[in-house]
C-alpha cells in the first residue's frame, strides 16, 4: 500500500504546482494590468490629501471630487473612451470629518466651489485650473501641452472646448449658462420665485435696452487663428439686493488648445 501511494502523492504535488503557477500568471497578466488601471497610486493619494489640507483653512473640511465625465470629453475629440492620463476633481464640503479622535458632522455640507483641479494619474503633476488662488488659464495651457491634447479643428470642436474652459478655468458654472431666450426667462423667474411681477417687469426692462441682443451660445473663427465663443450668463448675487444681470463671457479658444478670456461685459 505504501509503494502504490507514493507515486500518487508525487502527482498531486505537481498538479498543485502547476495549479499554482498558473494562478500566479493569471495575476501577473490580468488582475495586476487591471488594477494599476483603477487603483489610484499612493503619491496620488497622498497628493489630494496635501490639497484637501492646504484648502482647509480657507473653505472648511473639503474633498477632492472627481469629475470623469469631464475628462472624456477633454482627452478624446471624437468622443471615443479613452483613458485619461490624468484626472479632474472639484472641491466640494465634507459631511464628516476627524477632529482629533472624534468624527464630527458639518453642517451645512455638500456645497460644490467652482475650484478645480487635474493631477496626473502618477501623482506627479497638479494644475490648479480655477479658484481663489489659480492662474487662470496658465495651469490649463501647461495641461494641454504636457498631455497633447486634441486642438480644436471646427467651430464645434473649439465652442465644447470653450464651454469647458468656461467652468472649470473661469468658474462659470452651467447653472449660469445661458443657451437660449427661454432658458433666460425661466433663470429669471427662478431667481424671483413667486414674484412673477418683479420677473416681468425686469424681463421687460432687459428686452427695452437690448431688444437685438441674442440669448445663444456662438463661435465664430478669428482672422488671426483660433475662435472666439460668446456665453451669455445669468448673474445673480444669492442673498442680495443687487439686482441680477445677463453678462457675456468671450472666450478665445487659441490655435494650440489652451484658452483665454477675451472679454466679460454686462448686457443690464
Amino acid at each position: 500500500m505504501a509503494s502504490l501511494s507514493t507515486p500518487v502523492g508525487k502527482w498531486e504535488i505537481q498538479r498543485a504546482i502547476r495549479v499554482c503557477q498558473f494562478t500566479l500568471w493569471f495575476v501577473v497578466i490580468v488582475f495586476v494590468p487591471a488594477c494599476a488601471q483603477t487603483c489610484p497610486s499612493q503619491k496620488l493619494q497622498a497628493k489630494i490629501a496635501d490639497i484637501e489640507h492646504e484648502l482647509q483653512p480657507d473653505l472648511g473640511p473639503v474633498r477632492l471630487h472627481r469629475l470623469e465625465e469631464l475628462e472624456d470629453g477633454l482627452v478624446s475629440a471624437g468622443g471615443d473612451s479613452v483613458d485619461s492620463p490624468f484626472l479632474i476633481y472639484q472641491i466640494e464640503q465634507r459631511r464628516f470629518f476627524l477632529k482629533g479622535d472624534k468624527i464630527l458632522q458639518q453642517v451645512p455640507w455638500g456645497r460644490k466651489f467652482s475650484n478645480y483641479f487635474a493631477i496626473s494619474r502618477d501623482g506627479e503633476c497638479v494644475y490648479h485650473l480655477s479658484g481663489p488662488d489659480s492662474k487662470k488659464g496658465e495651469d490649463f495651457k501647461h495641461l494641454v501641452s504636457d498631455f497633447h491634447l486634441p486642438i480644436p479643428r471646427s467651430p464645434n470642436e473649439a465652442e465644447s472646448r470653450a464651454l469647458f474652459c468656461a467652468r472649470l478655468v473661469f468658474g462659470a458654472e452651467p447653472e449660469q449658462w445661458i443657451l437660449g431666450e427661454e432658458q433666460a426667462k425661466q433663470l429669471v423667474a427662478y431667481h424671483y420665485l413667486s414674484h412673477h411681477r418683479e420677473a416681468d417687469r425686469w424681463w421687460r426692462s432687459f428686452r427695452a435696452k437690448h431688444p437685438k441682443t441674442t440669448l445663444n451660445v456662438t463661435t465664430v473663427d478669428l482672422v488671426t487663428g483660433g475662435y472666439l465663443t460668446r456665453l451669455p450668463l445669468f448673474w445673480a448675487p444669492v442673498e442680495s439686493e443687487i439686482q441680477p444681470e445677463i453678462r457675456e463671457l468671450q472666450i478665445q479658444v487659441d490655435r494650440d488648445g489652451s484658452c483665454q478670456r477675451a472679454a466679460e461685459s454686462n448686457s443690464h
